[in-house]
């Protein structure tokens, strides 16, 4: 436990020296953080990179950059400079083997097709990629190829690829190489290459590789000493454990205001689900985050195993309020609450872990309160969740 605090103390201290070399040097920010996009999968990172690979696009350097990007995968064969890219291109209405919007789509001359499916923190959904494949070998039968792209480079769900050949690819490592290589490629345009040097400063926040590189290597250094890579990997170990303990304790105290119940799920506390005595196992506000967004939501025991019907999901609660509401196949309806993905977002664990957060506290509060008077105001809803 000593060498486990002192390690601690030592890594402390690095990340005070990292803080002041971003403050110093205004590393910190970044546009697409102030706009609100950092984590929007649509809006920002698939239409992000679909300009860049396009050959067509406005960056005005032809198939230069798809043609690195074709490296990067090891993918040989592709017509580059005859390149038609779709971005949320619609293959229908979606059911159990078909239907969907496929993020991205490289389409070359002679019929090769490359399916991405760009995931930041959005879950699998059911069938996801069988549906995709099977509209690749419709559409595409001389050849196509899905790539499967998220933050680690981690495995689709079985419930979404079972039986699916695709490559896993990752912004960690394959984008950043990429980005890195098409900002050298336009070093001589100005726009186009500090844009691009934004994109790879988010990417690096998203994957935690925005250390500076003296503390970067500092920090490797200390953590791969023979005397504390045992203490290094047991933290490692623990840290999910961490997070979770993290949210747990803000949401007993958020329950504990509002005279409710509380369960956690998700291995890192992905969501809170709130409720009151009497109320059926599983039913509840449902708190939680999907798509890099956070959610309120009524959950039944009927929507928790997707028995809801539709017509039934939106409430005029955010209406009135005038709060974004969509569809939401796990309870009444949804309302985009807090920006960023909370349980991954490490300045927000940090503030919550000081506990001196108390925009968090205060509107997870706020909304509860509105969430369970409309329920009061209506029987309906309150019989479903009620024993």
């Amino acid at each position: 436990m000593q060498n486990i605090q002192y390690l601690i103390n030592q890594v402390g201290i690095i990340v005070k020296k990292n803080n002041e070399i971003l403050d110093a040097t205004g590393g910190r920010f970044n546009m697409f953080n102030v706009i609100g996009l950092a984590s929007d999968e649509v809006r920002l990172h698939s239409a992000i990179l679909a300009e860049l690979l396009n050959p067509n696009g406005t960056h005005g350097m032809k198939d230069e950059f798809l043609k690195e990007f074709l490296k990067q995968i090891n993918i040989v064969g592709f017509e580059s400079n005859r390149t038609k890219v779709y971005v949320e291109k619609s293959i229908g209405t979606v059911t159990e083997t078909e239907g969907g919007r496929i993020d991205i789509i490289l389409e070359d001359i002679n019929g090769y097709a490359i399916i991405i499916e760009n995931k930041i923190y959005a879950g699998d959904q059911k069938t996801q990629l069988i549906r995709y494949d099977k509209y690749g070998s419709n559409e595409y039968p001389e050849k196509y190829q899905i790539l499967y792209l998220t933050l680690f480079g981690h495995e689709a769900t079985k419930e979404s690829a079972e039986g699916v050949i695709y490559t896993k690819i990752s912004y960690e490592i394959h984008i950043l190489n990429w980005l890195e290589k098409c900002l050298n490629i336009s070093v001589r345009q100005q726009f186009l290459r500090e844009t691009i040097f934004q994109y790879i400063t988010l990417v690096k926040q998203l994957t935690g590789k925005d250390m500076n590189k003296i503390t970067n290597k500092d920090l490797i250094d200390l953590l791969s000493k023979s005397e504390n890579i045992e203490s290094a990997i047991l933290i490692s170990q623990n840290i999910n454990q961490a997070k979770k303990s993290i949210v747990e304790k803000m949401a007993a105290q958020i329950a504990k205001e509002n005279d409710l119940e509380f369960k956690i799920f998700g291995d890192t506390g992905s969501g809170i689900i709130f409720n009151k005595k009497g109320w059926k196992e599983n039913a509840g506000i449902w708190f939680a985050n999907d798509n890099g967004k956070t959610y309120f939501s009524i959950k039944t025991p009927e929507a928790s195993i997707g028995k809801a019907k539709p017509e039934e999901m939106k409430i005029d609660l955010f209406k009135e309020n005038n709060l974004p509401s969509a569809y939401n196949p796990y309870g009444y309806g949804y309302v985009i609450e807090l920006d960023g993905h909370w349980e991954f977002k490490h300045e927000l664990l940090v503030e919550i872990a000081k506990d001196s957060n108390s925009f968090v506290k205060n509107k997870i509060n706020e909304y509860l309160i509105k969430v369970l008077n409309y329920i009061k105001l209506n029987p309906k809803i309150e019989k479903e969740l009620t024993i």
